[in-house]
């Protein structure tokens, strides 16, 4: 609702001659740059709990296969389930950062679904 209200008082000609002052732009990038640097950060530290808690759980998994633990053996494959699914995940921040839904709404708005997919192919090629 709010969009489309936006999208129609927009085009009152009253907006047509507005420019765009180094404030209001160096307010925008410095935005963008604040939630790039968001992003990296919950990216770091999401990872670091994965690593942390993977180990933990390959810990686990070494004492019960020692015996230590008292874990059977359906424990210890259910561990190593665990482990795999967990060192797999690749959703939500775990993804890539071309793949985040804020990145590709940033680049259809700049540049289209053709732009997009020049974007894809460039990075999958790295």
């Amino acid at each position: 609702m709010i969009m489309f209200c936006g999208s129609w008082i927009s085009l009152n000609p009253f907006f047509d001659n507005w420019s765009w002052p180094f404030q209001i732009r160096w307010f925008f990038a410095s935005l963008f740059g604040l939630v790039v640097v968001c992003f990296l950060a919950a990216s770091y530290q999401a990872q670091s709990a994965r690593r942390e808690f993977l180990g933990i759980l390959r810990r686990d998994l070494v004492q019960s296969i020692q015996g230590a633990k008292g874990y059977n053996n359906e424990d210890e494959k259910i561990l190593e389930v665990v482990i795999q699914e967990i060192g797999n995940l690749s959703r939500g921040i775990f993804d890539a950062f071309r793949r985040q839904p804020i990145v590709i709404g940033g680049v259809v708005l700049i540049g289209g679904t053709g732009f997009l997919n020049i974007v894809e192919k460039v990075t999958s090629m790295i």
